[in-house]
């Protein structure tokens, strides 16, 4: 219920006229805003109890207040900054009694993950013990492309021109939602900053892309009409179609862009991070490789193997829980954790496919190795490592 008379410079509302700023005109005219401003503060407060991210997501609005020129905008960023240091304190029981001290501990285990937890990936053919080490600054911009279907990326890319073209003093979402698309890619991608698990650490801006890839599909629809909606329609099939084709394992999920999940393999990404690849199917050939008596042995221990084992879903003893000797010994296909057994065994036994317990595409992506095997494989590396070892 409101127009901008450019002349004036004024909102001209149902209860009259109110001066505005510039910036203001497109955030709408209502003078209460309140209940907006207090749902902003308590999705911020709330992200910044949830990741250190959270603490680095207003930086967007701040800047876009800045160049907007918006009095509103200063209002919500104060009013709901406040709000969210309340709610942080309030969500956090952790920090009812020391505040000081609570942050304190807060910052230092996130600063010092490098000597804690220290994840090893592979990226494009190189190992890289984040957040020690930091992988290529370009690497968001990598799994970007990569990891999203090639109708979603082309809007996404389309729809960053049309933001930068559109006033943010007419319309300030496209700005906003590619401000935050850029500044999530851009802060996952700072030195010795978590790089693991592929998309995960920054899969806020993948919600951003989507915003974006919205500008671009209007756009489309605006500038071709009917052809336009059926690039739209592409786009979505596309996507509906990526999801289904990698069921069970859409964790494993690779744009054509770069081949598939077969393509990132071949350009040394990891296949599968969560052990997700374990699925259902995968258990039951694996039950049937253990005979009674005998344990299998992971290469890795998430505590999610004892609640598995406890709902049933994993039916055989797991080793070293189990006193029973191993039968087989199972390794997820995530090069970048391999050990040195691990690596050495996928080289010369991973392409038989009696070990294979599951794969998509061809693509491995769990082995169950005869614990033979592995014994003798471990006796091979011991021997290479040890000074005048024959290989």
């Amino acid at each position: 219920a409101s127009v901008f008379d450019t002349n004036t410079a004024k909102t001209k509302t149902l209860a009259g006229e109110l001066p505005v700023a510039p910036g203001d005109v497109a955030l709408g005219s209502r003078p209460s805003r309140w209940p907006w401003i207090l749902l902003f503060g308590l999705l911020c407060g709330w992200a910044a109890d949830t990741k250190l991210t959270g603490w680095f997501l207003p930086i967007p609005f701040l800047v876009w207040t800045i160049l907007a020129r918006s009095r509103r905008g200063w209002v919500t960023l104060i009013v709901g900054g406040v709000i969210a240091l309340l709610t942080l304190y309030a969500f956090n029981p952790a920090w009812w009694t020391d505040p000081i001290g609570g942050f304190g501990e807060f910052r230092r285990s996130n600063l010092s993950r490098a000597e804690t937890i220290p994840i090893p990936v592979l990226f494009l053919g190189q190992v890289v013990h984040t957040p020690k080490q930091s992988l290529p600054w370009y690497n968001t911009l990598v799994w970007t492309a990569i990891a999203t279907p090639v109708g979603f990326l082309a809007f996404a890319l389309a729809g960053a021109v049309r933001s930068i073209r559109t006033r943010a003093s007419s319309d300030p979402l496209p700005i906003l939602a590619l401000g935050h698309w850029i500044f999530l890619l851009m802060l996952r991608a700072l030195p010795h900053t978590p790089g693991h698990d592929g998309v995960r650490q920054f899969l806020p801006a993948f919600g951003c892309l989507a915003l974006v890839a919205g500008v671009g599909a209007a756009w489309a629809v605006e500038k071709f009409g009917r052809w336009g909606k059926g690039l739209v329609s592409l786009a979505l099939i596309e996507g509906a179609v990526s999801v289904a084709a990698f069921m069970p394992v859409p964790l494993s999920y690779f744009s054509p862009i770069i081949g598939g999940l077969p393509g990132a393999a071949r350009i040394g990404m990891e296949p599968t991070y969560f052990w997700d690849a374990l699925t259902d199917d995968a258990l039951s050939r694996l039950h049937q490789r253990v005979p009674k008596g005998r344990s299998v042995r992971f290469a890795t221990y998430p505590s999610s193997w004892l609640y598995l084992r406890k709902v049933g879903k994993i039916q055989v003893p797991i080793w070293p829980i189990s006193a029973d000797p191993p039968a087989v010994y199972v390794v997820q296909n995530r090069p970048g954790a391999f050990s040195p057994v691990d690596r050495l065994l996928v080289k010369n036994l991973g392409a038989d496919p009696r070990n294979i317990l599951s794969q998509k595409f061809g693509v491995p992506l769990v082995w169950a190795f005869p614990y033979e095997d592995y014994q003798r494989t471990e006796r091979t590396v011991r021997g290479q490592d040890r000074p005048g070892g024959t290989p």
